[in-house]
């Protein structure tokens, strides 16, 4: 169970070691860096803005998001906000959209019907460039 259903003396307990993490002294070092990855985002929307069309704020926010992981947690410069068709994003979109498939198409629920199917095909060769993507960030 997470933080968010427990209660009483649990609550207390897990509440009492995530603090720490969260402290604005541990977290200090990194705004700078996630509002870097902010501002790219809104120079992005600014750009889209003219163009009076409807942005789909997930995928930007998404990216976003993933960006602030990537420099915060790894050290790593991605330019994932600014090049959304690179091989990774697209697997990772890819991945998202099988797993939802799968999860509603019940025939889906048995391994071996969704491996020999062409979506499982699909999810083993996104899964594979996704893995292949992290391993390059565990290199660096």
């Amino acid at each position: 169970k997470g933080l968010l259903v427990l209660s009483g003396q649990k609550w207390f307990h897990h509440r009492r070691l995530l603090t720490p993490g969260f402290h604005y002294d541990v977290l200090k070092p990194y705004v700078r860096l996630m509002s870097d990855c902010v501002t790219i985002m809104l120079d992005k929307w600014e750009r889209l803005i003219p163009d009076q069309n409807p942005v789909e704020l997930f995928h930007h926010v998404s990216l976003m998001t993933l960006d602030s992981i990537m420099k915060c947690a790894f050290s790593i410069h991605s330019s994932c906000q600014l090049d959304s068709e690179s091989p990774y994003i697209k697997a990772v979109y890819e991945l998202s959209r099988l797993v939802d498939l799968r999860f509603y198409f019940i025939p889906y629920h048995n391994d071996l019907i969704f491996h020999l199917s062409p979506h499982g095909y699909r999810f083993r060769k996104a899964l594979k460039t996704a893995h292949e993507h992290t391993g390059e960030c565990y290199k660096i």
